[in-house]
């Protein structure tokens, strides 16, 4: 019992630092439009890239 608690205690604060970042990281390969894709500049684009944003720009 006392692991299980203890393991718990450790996801908890370990998930709370993933919150303190300044930087926030969306890894996609870009192949599945019109969810992600590459662009003719060249940069990912698409519904996940776009979310991604819109979720960022709200937390802060």
């Amino acid at each position: 019992m006392k692991k299980l608690l203890l393991a718990t205690a450790l996801a908890s604060l370990s998930a709370g630092a993933a919150f303190a970042q300044d930087v926030v990281r969306l890894g996609t390969e870009g192949a599945y439009p019109p969810y992600n894709f590459i662009n003719d500049a060249g940069e990912v684009a698409g519904f996940e890239r776009e979310f991604g944003d819109e979720l960022c720009k709200r937390a802060t």
